[in-house]
């Protein structure tokens, strides 16, 4: 009969071989590429390399302003050229848009400027009550056009230093 003694040595002896077979590494050919089919036949082809592990995420979101103000014109009319696109970075002052101030907006204040001057003609016929009032609508119209004519003037200057300043940007950096 083999002895405990024995047995307990056959075993230790089996573990220390078991272990120190499971440590060792085997010998395998380091390969550059290999490629790796998906099963599913979707036709995927994946590259395998060695190299750092790492993982990306992709999130969408919105950048706002801290501050946002709307923008307008002091009087009415249509906008000609926008200057700026979103997401260009401007400066206060800068010139965003550009307002047609046409022919229509000097007319309509020639003709009210005209039709103050008609009602005056009118009042001084009539009663200095009147005179007072249509001097009143022809100072109001004489005003209108000055700022007509003024606003105008700006724009051309805004529009001409508005262009001279993408010319500017626009040449090479030298």
């Amino acid at each position: 009969m083999i002895s405990r003694r024995y047995l307990s040595v056959i075993q230790i002896l089996l573990c220390l071989v078991t272990l120190v077979a499971g440590c060792s590494r085997p010998e395998v050919a380091p390969t550059s590429t290999a490629s790796f089919s998906v099963p599913e036949g979707n036709g995927l082809t994946y590259v395998v390399r060695r190299g750092k592990v790492t993982r990306e995420l992709g999130f969408t979101g919105r950048i706002s302003p801290i501050e946002e103000v709307p923008l307008y014109f002091k009087m009415g009319g249509y906008v000609k050229q926008v200057l700026v696109r979103p997401g260009d970075q401007v400066e206060a002052g800068d010139l965003l848009a550009e307002l047609e101030i046409g022919d229509f907006q000097v007319t309509s204040a020639e003709l009210n400027l005209a039709l103050a001057q008609a009602r005056l003609t009118q009042a001084e016929q009539a009663n200095a009550y009147a005179i007072v009032q249509a001097e009143l609508a022809l100072a109001l119209a004489q005003e209108q056009l000055a700022r007509t004519m003024a606003l105008r003037a700006t724009y051309t200057a805004n529009t001409v230093r508005a262009r001279v300043g993408l010319e500017q940007a626009e040449e090479p950096v030298k």
